[in-house]
């Protein structure tokens, strides 16, 4: 057959998983990459070469140093040349259709290139893997994907991509091979590591499909937009599930979404972590419904804007710095019994990442109450009265995380740094379709919602339709 017809072979066989327009995309990457300097008409030329210093100019906007180095030195494996210094169209379009078409298999190989010590050598070890994972997360926030979405969230603890690059590791089932507690990972295992992290495989997609295809040719329709009929309880439509969430601004009057992000707690790694846990229903839109930076230090003001608001986050950072919380699965509403299904989890953003999810030793996933002589007054998740693995007293300020040494209802550590601790910050999110109050005439919407929506999500301006609820006296008559 001959050199070239192989090379067609091997050609036609990388890129038979690409659609037309990713095609054309790498086309347009290998045109700017072999593009000269001051070359105004230059004309495509399939057998043109690209050298380091080309790709890396291309790439830095999304991919670090190290990482565009390793990902060239690929590329020029693949190009099949002695001369390592360059790589071909060939490579390029082989090498971007193993990175977002790719097996776990042909994925994993690419990751041990790109990580380990030696390029070639197949294996890495797991502190480099750890290094790798902060890499791809921060690259992650960078792409088409991801951006603009993260840069509102920010990146306020410069800890936080480790953490949840060490909970990625901590999935890794494989026993330490050196005196430093490091395991060398092969392609094999690699390949298991990934299979088990699927969040590790979207931030990877995420970060090559932003380097190399524009966002057009990705079919990534705004997974809220492309939502409403899921959102709206329609379970036939399939929606590409969003990394990080739509925000939308709780009132008029208020901040907007973009303030509320950038002044929360949450910073765009613990919300990619926090949204991925969440029932798929509610990863695409969120709302803040209470900070206590902005509405106050008040259980009364906490009460008002969380109850009857659907499923929420919310997130305690204590005087000591540690930031914990727990996602409710329905509405806070007042009852003297425990409320809530086995969505429900409590979680640890710092000191490090973790997610607590249901035992089935009990159903205490939520309590909420006030006003009572008998029974607490205050909000809690798991455990029991007295004893919760989470509790905001009504008495705004104080709270407690009982756990000796675990919560019964989730299995969940003490997450406080100690046992009764006092809140330092506090703020509530509503996750998915906002739904009518339980406790406000009306809807917190107009009765055209999902158009409103829909004119956000499109034009990025606030819902003219979202209104401050007004609360209704128990004796009020329906007429």
């Amino acid at each position: 057959m001959g050199a070239e017809g192989s090379k067609r072979l091997e050609e036609a066989d990388a890129v038979k998983h690409l659609n037309d327009d990713e095609k054309k995309d790498l086309e347009g990457v290998f045109a700017q990459l072999t593009t000269k300097e001051g070359d105004t008409k230059h004309k495509p030329d399939n057998t043109a070469t690209f050298d380091y210093k080309a790709f890396k100019e291309f790439s830095k906007s999304i991919l670090p140093d190290d990482i565009s180095h390793r990902l060239f030195e690929i590329m020029a494996h693949y190009s099949g040349s002695d001369d390592r210094s360059t790589a071909n169209r060939l490579a390029l379009f082989v090498v971007a259709s193993l990175l977002v078409k790719g097996s776990h298999a042909e994925k994993a190989t690419i990751l041990a290139n790109l990580g380990g010590e030696t390029t070639g050598s197949g294996a890495i070890r797991s502190e480099e893997l750890l290094h790798l994972s902060c890499t791809l997360i921060s690259a992650a926030f960078n792409s088409k994907s991801l951006n603009p979405r993260a840069s509102v969230w920010g990146g306020k603890d410069p800890d936080s991509n480790r953490r949840l690059a060490r909970v990625f590791l901590d999935n890794a089932s494989f026993q330490p091979t050196d005196e430093e507690g490091n395991f060398i990972f092969n392609v094999a295992q690699l390949e298991e590591w990934l299979e088990k992290n699927p969040l590790v495989q979207r931030l990877f997609d995420a970060v090559f499909q932003g380097c190399f295809f524009s966002a057009s040719s990705l079919n990534h329709v705004d997974s809220a937009k492309a939502a409403m009929g899921e959102l709206t309880e329609n379970a036939s439509v399939d929606v590409k599930q969003p990394l990080l969430p739509h925000l939308l601004r709780q009132h008029v009057s208020g901040p907007s979404a973009e303030e509320s992000a950038a002044a929360s707690l949450l910073d765009s790694s613990s919300v990619l972590f926090l949204n991925d846990h969440l029932p798929a229903k509610h990863r695409h839109i969120w709302r803040q419904l209470f900070t206590s930076g902005r509405d106050g230090e008040s259980f009364a003001r906490l009460t008002k804007e969380i109850t009857g608001r659907g499923p929420t986050v919310l997130i305690v950072e204590d005087s000591n710095g540690y930031v914990f919380g727990g996602f409710a699965s329905v509405s806070w509403a007042f009852s003297p019994k425990f409320v809530g299904n086995e969505e429900c989890f409590l979680f640890t953003l710092k000191p490090r990442m973790a997610i607590f999810t249901p035992t089935s030793y009990n159903d205490h996933f939520m309590y909420f109450n006030q006003g009572q002589q008998t029974i607490p007054n205050g909000l809690g998740m798991g455990g029991q009265h007295d004893y919760f693995g989470l509790w905001i007293d009504h008495e705004y300020g104080s709270g407690h995380s009982k756990a000796h040494p675990r919560s019964t209802t989730y299995n969940s550590p003490q997450l406080s740094k100690e046992e009764d601790f006092k809140i330092e910050k506090l703020e509530v999110w509503a996750v998915g379709l906002p739904v009518e109050s339980q406790q406000v005439s009306g809807s917190v919407l107009d009765k055209n919602f999902d158009v409103q929506v829909l004119m956000e999500l499109f034009t990025g301006k606030a819902v003219s339709g979202l209104y401050e609820p007004k609360v209704v006296d128990d004796d009020d008559d329906d007429d």
